[in-house]
């Protein structure tokens, strides 16, 4: 960072917890944009970085007072100009818009803008923000010229182009916010300032026909309310302000001091018997969110009993066996459902196609089938399509004789007939090349192949289970999978659930893999605490049971003492990968 480099960031929102305000100790909230350079000393060497940040609640009452009636520009009462403005950052969010309100410590708000509108809510860094939907084509037209540098001035008829706001014209003024970040570098875009007008005009006549005919009239109610008016103001202004400020704190939970002025001199007693009470209530507060953090924190450590919380789940499924089955572990309605898939397809020598996403067990779930069919006396043999180059894999498919080629120094049984009374897994079989698949294709179709070198078809007795984590029909359609070898493969089809749809298993396949994993690292049994399994629970697992599998080795391996906690857990998401906040509801 050079010394004529300022460096400006987006607005974002700031939270300060505990901080010393007027006698008391608040959390306060900023919404800033910040300008940061680097500091030097009398000797020119770096010393330091200077941050300044700009409160942007500074700039939402320049811009409300540019919009109001007090505003410099305004002309005069008759033209009846009504202006709203807004500030957009750089991407499209609107952060705020012009507009007083009767308590400035609300915070910046686009509510007025959002009415009637669609789109997205809370920008990372800006919760309030609000970002109008494409549909709104205008507002992102302006946003465009506002993201090159540009301002300009659109009439917009209904807002926004929103059919729901019907009614006068609007004409939008915009211009950029820039800023340049060194002497000679181009500024950068922070963001935009929107400014819409609706100019209502009566006709002139009509208004002062009505203005002479009710002006003795005003003048008198005028007169007689002012009286009543000034009056109460004396009489009961100061109790209802104070009994005003006291519900707002206690409906709102915030504790800080009353500093009302001028107060009679007994209501000012009361404030500050008030404000007392606003203190011990903070403080009592303040011991409570201790409290409970220490017994969230505890009830994460606690232990979870998993066979306890498996034996809950078994009794709401009757009838159905819950011992793994070649590995398949779980007692979800899924997981039922694919093992009755498995014992029907079991019971026919059709080929079969296993479709699923990446670590779903779908090898296993092909070795339960050959297992539980007439051929589980024979061969199960399995070739992964992807691993292996195309000649390669020809070459194991469906085997040589000698001479073939000039390693060829004995005969070769291919796959095909190597799984001979047996069956034939053929895994990743989306990744097949073109000439593979025709080869498959052929053999599939004749049952018979014929090993590379040699000019004699040899029939085989296998049976062909396939299985692949893409979508065939839409290789099919960009031309990457024969049409007909699809057909061919797929005449029973087999789908395993991935793992964020069957989250109730996490129970068991955690206690499986923790009972797998200790005992092949020669370990004693270990628990899972609430934490641990909650943040289980929550995480998507993108890779599956796989991803659940390494997960628990690795938290196993480095984990000590005997319970697993939620920080032994390392998840490929970090973002999911905090615990949470409030322990689940598991039987003890």
């Amino acid at each position: 960072m050079n010394s004529d480099y300022v460096q400006v960031t987006q607005p974002v929102q700031t939270y300060y917890s505990s901080v010393p305000y007027r006698g008391s100790t608040q959390n306060m909230e900023f919404s800033v944009i910040r300008f940061t350079t680097q500091t030097f000393d009398t000797e020119g060497k770096a010393n330091g970085v200077l941050t300044i940040s700009l409160d942007l609640l500074v700039v939402h009452r320049i811009m409300s007072l540019f919009s109001s009636s007090q505003s410099p520009l305004f002309i005069f009462p008759q033209d009846r100009e009504r202006t709203i403005s807004f500030f957009f950052d750089s991407s499209g969010w609107l952060l705020f818009a012009s507009g007083f309100s009767d308590n400035q410590k609300k915070g910046l708000s686009v509510d007025t803008l959002r009415s009637g509108l669609q789109g997205d809510i809370g920008r990372p860094g800006f919760d309030s923000a609000f970002r109008p939907s494409p549909l709104h084509e205008k507002y992102w037209t302006m946003v465009a010229s506002v993201q090159s540098g540009n301002s300009g001035q659109l009439a917009l008829g209904p807002l926004f182009n929103n059919p729901s706001n019907s009614g006068s014209d609007l004409f939008l003024n915009y211009a950029p916010i820039e800023f340049p970040e060194t002497l000679l570098s181009s500024p950068t875009i922070v963001g935009g300032i929107g400014c819409m007008d609706t100019s209502f005009m009566f006709m002139s006549a009509t208004y002062e026909v009505i203005m002479a005919l009710s002006v003795a009239l005003f003048t008198a109610i005028v007169l007689t309310l002012g009286t009543f008016y000034f009056l109460h103001r004396r009489i009961s202004r100061p109790v209802t302000t104070l009994a005003s400020a006291v519900e707002k704190r206690t409906l709102g939970g915030d504790a800080s001091h009353l500093e009302i002025s001028p107060l009679p001199k007994e209501l000012h007693h009361l404030q500050h018997t008030i404000n007392t009470l606003l203190l011990q209530l903070q403080t009592a507060r303040n011991e409570a969110s201790i409290r409970q953090e220490m017994i969230l924190g505890e009830l994460h450590r606690q232990p979870v009993y998993l066979d306890k919380l498996i034996k809950a789940n078994q009794s709401s499924v009757q009838g159905q066996s819950h011992d793994p089955e070649c590995g398949i572990v779980g007692q979800s309605q899924a997981v039922l459902n694919l093992r009755a898939m498995i014992q029907k397809a079991a019971q026919v020598m059709a080929d079969v196609l296993i479709i699923g996403e990446t670590g779903t067990g779908k090898e296993l779930a092909a070795e339960a089938i050959h297992r539980s069919s007439p051929r589980a006396g024979g061969p199960f043999i399995s070739i992964n399509c992807g691993a292996l180059d195309e000649n390669l894999l020809l070459d194991a498919l469906f085997g040589h004789v000698k001479g073939a080629f000039s390693e060829a120094k004995t005969d070769r049984k291919g796959a095909f007939l190597a799984a001979s009374s047996g069956t034939l897994h053929l895994d990743e079989i989306g990744n097949a090349s073109p000439k593979v698949q025709q080869a498959l294709l052929r053999a599939l179709s004749v049952r018979h192949i014929r090993p590379l070198g040699s000019d004699q078809d040899v029939p085989f007795d296998a049976r062909v289970i396939a299985a692949t984590n893409v979508d065939l029909l839409e290789c099919v359609k960009n031309g990457t999978f024969r049409e007909d070898l699809n057909y061919r493969l797929a005449v029973i089809t087999i789908s395993t659930p991935p793992l964020r749809q069957r989250k109730e298993d996490l129970p068991l396949l955690v206690h499986y893999f923790l009972t797998e994993t200790t005992q092949s690292q020669n370990k004693p049994a270990i628990d899972l605490s609430r934490g641990a399994l909650d943040k289980l629970l929550r995480y998507d697992w993108p890779g599956n049971i796989r991803e659940l599998k390494n997960s628990m080795t690795r938290a196993v391996t480095f984990a000590e003492g005997g319970i697993l906690l939620a920080s032994h857990i390392i998840l490929g998401n970090t973002t999911n990968s905090t615990a949470s906040d409030t322990p689940p509801a598991y039987p003890a």
